[in-house]
């Protein structure tokens, strides 16, 4: 039976398990969530990636959600060094860009820790990888199914702020509507631009207070990219009969039927596939893209809605997906690249 054990360790809580690899020594693992917590369905998909690997690779992993919403980049710096110098940390997991300036202070000072930033790019470190996404492939797939089953050819996107990651999510969504309808119109809001909290991304009711608004207007899908926020609108989609779009993991669940399909993203697997390159001793500097071709990326199996969408828009939806995998469509990454 795998132990579990709580300690204090500099004010913050940390959590530590042991992994059921072999007499190798273990590696010491320490994973900062972001905006959220572990009640961020990202941070989770993060943190399920390490208990995945904690079952066959010798690690132990220290877990600090204590300065999740901090806003203070100073707080972020002290955990980091909390992790490395207390916690002897060899290999650090940040998860989200608000980590980006803490991870390249920490970097520097630290050469022989390894670092992964998910979500973000910083470049220049040789002991510093980063995973980011495609998430306008994953954005265009939604963008085609939600102009296949549109009735009035209006579509909403909100978004939790405006970050490049989600931009991509709106230029990709716009161009996969305007693909399929090519009288497409879809509206873009952001639920926030304080980059000190990202309260964006945790703000229910006023992801419901925009789409219901949104949903009154004559949009029948909208796409939210917004985190905990995304919850409002899928709240609104449910009470007005209209549908939603999830994002990050499946969220289909959440409101049966309402929910078209959830855009997917594999952090999961990411911070194993990082891992598993740490332990083999083949750790990569620099950007890592996880996306269609990969499976970094993906629509949900729309178990409650694949009826209701039919064979022939399933099909078309797997010749797009091709068709992006082959290079045959680049889909756009800003809103002012789409067409």
């Amino acid at each position: 039976m795998q132990r579990r054990t709580i300690v204090i360790l500099a004010f913050a809580l940390l959590l530590c398990l042991p992994g059921k690899g072999d007499a190798t020594e273990p590696l010491t693992v320490a994973f900062l969530a972001g905006a959220g917590g572990l009640k961020s369905p990202f941070n989770q998909l993060a943190y399920d990636g390490l208990l995945e690997a904690s079952g066959s690779l010798p690690l132990e992993i220290i877990v600090d959600t204590t300065i999740a919403d901090a806003d203070d980049p100073e707080l972020k710096r002290d955990a980091l060094e909390r992790a490395v110098d207390l916690g002897k940390a060899k290999y650090v997991i940040a998860s989200g860009r608000e980590w980006a300036e803490a991870v390249r202070k920490s970097a520097e000072k630290n050469p022989k820790v390894l670092y992964t930033l998910i979500n973000a790019e910083l470049e220049g470190l040789d002991n510093v990888s980063c995973v980011v996404f495609a998430e306008e492939e994953g954005g265009f797939l939604a963008g085609a199914l939600a102009a296949s089953m549109s009735r009035t050819g209006l579509f909403g996107f909100i978004g939790g702020m405006d970050l490049p990651e989600i931009e991509a999510f709106a230029a990709g969504f716009a161009a996969g509507a305007q693909e399929v309808g090519a009288e497409a119109t879809v509206y873009v809001e952001y639920l926030s631009d304080d980059t000190r909290d990202f309260k964006g991304f945790r703000s229910p009711d006023l992801g419901y207070a925009i789409a219901s608004r949104m949903y009154a207007s004559g949009v029948d899908v909208i796409f939210a990219a917004a985190g905990a926020s995304g919850e409002g609108v899928i709240r609104a989609a449910e009470e007005t009969g209209a549908w939603a779009i999830g994002v990050d993991y499946d969220q289909d669940n959440l409101a049966e039927g309402h929910v078209l399909a959830s855009v997917i993203k594999r952090v999961d697997q990411a911070v194993l596939h990082e891992l598993n390159r740490v332990m083999a001793r083949r750790f990569t500097p620099g950007v890592q893209v996880f996306g269609l071709k990969n499976g970094g990326v993906s629509l949900s199996d729309m178990a409650y809605t694949r009826e209701k969408i039919g064979e022939d828009v399933l099909a078309n939806l797997m010749v797009l997906e091709q068709r992006v995998v082959d290079g045959e469509i680049t889909v756009p990454e800003t809103l002012n690249a789409v067409q």
